[in-house]
């Protein structure tokens, strides 16, 4: 059975074995986000940057889904803020089409477009042709 990532620093040797151990028995496809879950909870109770190292550095956090994902999120509401800020409503469809875009570069992009826009059309047509 595999240990969860959050209880990683309660593992006899800590959490060097801890990570060792997620990459021995997690699944490739989980253990990204056990990792970074791992960190989140480690960093809670130990404060030392050495920790993050020890459980893969920034990188592991970076490619985690689940960060990626909670990072997209919120983007996507800075975004609809600066749109709502700058021209008072927004469409929920406009709304639905930014909530589909989910890489972080192109909603910097989105962002940055977004404030410097004449109207919220030529938003739009900017948003449809990326």
């Amino acid at each position: 059975m595999l240990l969860s990532g959050p209880l990683i620093s309660l593992i006899p040797g800590g959490p060097k074995a801890g990570r060792e151990r997620i990459e021995r028995q997690a699944d490739f496809n989980e253990r990204a986000n056990l990792l970074a879950v791992t960190q989140v909870f480690s960093r809670l109770r130990f404060p030392s940057p050495k920790l993050l190292e020890i459980l893969g550095g920034s990188k592991i956090m970076a490619e985690s889904p689940l960060i990626r994902e909670l990072v997209a999120e919120e983007l996507q509401n800075v975004l609809l803020e600066v749109l709502e800020e700058r021209f008072q409503t927004v469409s929920s469809d406009l709304a639905e089409q930014v909530r589909a875009v989910t890489r972080a570069k192109k909603l910097k992009t989105l962002i940055r477009k977004a404030s410097v826009s004449r109207d919220l059309e030529a938003f739009r047509d900017f948003l449809l042709t990326q």
